[in-house]
């Protein structure tokens, strides 16, 4: 899979290796110090570049003010699914039970979407269980968000970013 690299370091809040062994803090290697918490168990996997992070048992997040904006933004992670029916997130403004901002989610129906409280934008690209996706979401600030799949095509659509105040979680 080609896919561009990466914009500079200077130009990104956090950026995250997931390299760390074992269910520790994941630092942020943007030199901005927005360092993820652990929240139960997650462990070190084999990742697409270098190592990730399995979040099977928990997941990691940050109540940093950074991530508490709904202005544009640009969002993205490596991801690869153990199945194809979990309706899971794996990154963005979410709890496991209550309101979200903003979510990148892996839906029922084997398909990738950008979610912003009841509004989902999907993606047409099929999740295949066990595969890595580079996932892009994109929000302008104004009311438009987009998500990519692999360097894909775009798909486009309203969304309404509800509170970004919620940690920002990945896993």
């Amino acid at each position: 899979e080609a896919f561009a690299s990466l914009p500079s370091l200077d130009d990104l809040v956090a950026y995250w290796k997931m390299d760390e062994a074992g269910s520790v803090p994941r630092i942020d290697s943007s030199g901005n110090a927005h360092t993820l918490t652990v929240n139960a168990a997650v462990n070190s996997t084999t990742g697409k570049i270098n190592n990730g992070a399995d979040g099977s048992a928990g997941y990691l997040f940050t109540n940093d003010t950074a991530f508490a904006a709904a202005g544009p933004f640009t969002a993205f992670c490596w991801a690869r699914p153990i199945n194809t029916v979990t309706n899971g997130a794996v990154l963005g403004h979410f709890t496991s039970t209550g309101p979200s901002g903003w979510k990148i989610q892996q839906q029922f129906n084997d398909r990738w979407s950008f979610v912003t409280g009841a509004i989902q934008v999907e993606h047409t690209t099929a999740i295949v269980a066990g595969t890595y996706f580079l996932l892009i979401v994109t929000s302008d600030g104004a009311g438009n968000g987009t998500i990519r799949v692999n360097n894909g095509a775009d798909v486009a659509g309203a969304v309404v970013i509800g509170n970004p105040a919620i940690p920002f979680r990945v896993l």
